[in-house]
């Protein structure tokens, strides 16, 4: 593994990686490489313990909400058993990320603020 001097293009580096293996696995319908890629990317994005479903309640997208929901619950569902569509999952969150990625720049909060107790729904 190659060491990075945190720059900002190490960051950019490190996230395009992240988003590789998530599309990857969520294209071969892996949960549990798909769950750790979308963990690794929330620390990315500033968020410390990484909570999927903090991310899924916080992200203002019914669908794409509902599909993580399904990913934290297959990991309960025997093999045998349909459930996670990743194909689906993936299409949602590069739509999710299309569409914070086009707000102006003062307009979005940093995806850090999703984690902020203020912001938090009870």
């Amino acid at each position: 593994r190659r060491q990075h001097s945190g720059t900002a293009a190490d960051a950019r580096s490190d996230e395009k990686q992240v988003l590789k293996s998530l599309k990857n696995a969520s294209q071969a319908g892996d949960r549990k490489a798909a769950r750790r890629s979308l963990q690794r990317w929330l620390q990315l994005q500033g968020a410390s313990d990484a909570s999927v479903l903090e991310f899924a309640a916080a992200a203002n997208d019914r669908a794409l909400a509902e599909s993580i929901y399904e990913l934290d619950a297959d990991g309960f569902r025997p093999a045998s058993k349909p459930g996670w569509d990743g194909k689906a999952f993936w299409t949602l969150f590069q739509a999710w990320r299309g569409t914070r990625e086009k707000q102006k720049p003062g307009q979005a909060a940093s995806i850090t603020d999703l984690y902020a107790k203020e912001n938090r729904q009870a």
